[in-house]
């Protein structure tokens, strides 16, 4: 089966958001480098997927839209948690409070699946909280495909701007989250469409990179230290437009960054990867720390250090070879993948 070459930096600038989003779920970095890494890390990831739409999926019926989007990001959001409530079923009951997890039914959890956002408001944070960015691509990704059959250039835009502003106030307004975080979606499309839009930019020279990261770098950083903690999952933004324009400073730096690194094989691996990476490396965290605690004897707070938070993400990462190498080989339709006939191979 033919595949479109890779672009390198895409595969850069997806592997250092993965890298970032593995360790800032770590619980051994400063306040003030987990206030950067989530600045900007999961609007990097809505960036990428709105660069990486093709237009032929745009102009497909909406049906056939559907069914892809179904493929590559429910499926994978059903199988994950599938086996997010298998790991649960078989550890929950030696943590070291499993008292809080007294009177949970299966239904309980169930309804934090069908619900689909990842708050502490619903359950399925406790069956694997990363699992609300499946429900929310795909949310943004419908979002986008009805604007734009509908609304171009300077509409568009404004259409991205009141989405963008109406969506995080929903939850203040209805006085809960909606599912499927067809809130947060609103801010998610922002950066969504900004990266179907990007697809039309020039790339300026390495030089000009540079000068601008120079720049952009004291800028993203003094956003960070005013705005504080923002946590997309969660809805927390602290200054709206501040964290907009931190994410938009972070997302170039991280693109203007991509731009330098040479193209390599471990990029181009966990660009490729970060289906499998993203939704299981909190799963393989919680194992690790049980090895620690139950089996090395070790106090619960060995992991917070940064030592720890290396570690761990290494650790994970490493993990993450086998369970990818499986998942293709043979249940590909996990991670959205088609199964393809040797004839198609």
């Amino acid at each position: 089966m033919k595949t479109e070459p890779r672009i390198a930096w895409i595969d850069h600038a997806k592997a250092l958001g993965i890298i970032f989003v593995v360790i800032g779920h770590t619980t051994g970095l400063p306040v003030f480098v987990m206030n950067l890494i989530y600045s900007f890390h999961m609007p990097l990831f809505f960036f990428l997927s709105g660069y990486l739409l093709k237009e032929s999926h745009l102009q497909m019926p909406f049906t056939s839209f559907l069914k892809r989007m179904w493929r590559t990001l429910l499926v994978p959001y059903i199988c994950f948690w599938i086996l997010s409530y298998l790991y649960w079923l078989a550890t929950h009951e030696l943590v070291r409070d499993p008292s809080k997890y007294a009177g949970l039914t299966f239904w309980d959890l169930l309804g934090g699946f069908a619900h689909g956002t990842g708050d502490l408001e619903h359950t399925l944070w406790i069956i694997n909280v990363d699992l609300w960015f499946f429900t929310c691509l795909f949310i943004t990704a419908v979002y986008y495909y009805l604007l734009q059959r509908w609304a171009h250039g300077k509409l568009l835009l404004l259409c991205l701007v009141i989405l963008g502003i109406v969506g995080p106030l929903l939850p203040g307004l209805l006085g809960k989250r909606l599912p499927w975080n067809i809130d947060l979606a609103g801010a998610a499309v922002v950066f969504y469409g900004l990266g179907q839009i990007a697809k039309g930019w020039h790339i300026p020279s390495r030089t000009t990179l540079g000068w601008a990261m120079a720049l952009a770098l004291p800028v993203w950083i003094g956003i960070a230290w005013l705005n504080g903690r923002v946590d997309m999952n969660t809805m927390q933004f602290g200054w709206l437009w501040l964290f907009y324009l931190g994410a938009a400073v972070g997302i170039f730096l991280a693109v203007a960054g991509a731009q330098f690194l040479p193209e390599n094989q471990l990029t181009r691996w966990l660009a490729q990867n970060t289906i499998v990476i993203f939704p299981l490396h909190q799963l393989m965290f919680s194992f690790f720390t049980g090895i620690g605690v139950l089996l090395l004897k070790l106090p619960a707070t060995f992991k917070a250090s940064l030592a720890a938070s290396l570690v761990y993400t290494l650790l994970a990462l490493a993990c993450s070879i086998p369970a990818a190498y499986l998942l293709r080989r043979f249940a590909p339709f996990v991670i959205g993948e088609r199964i393809l006939n040797r004839s198609q191979e």
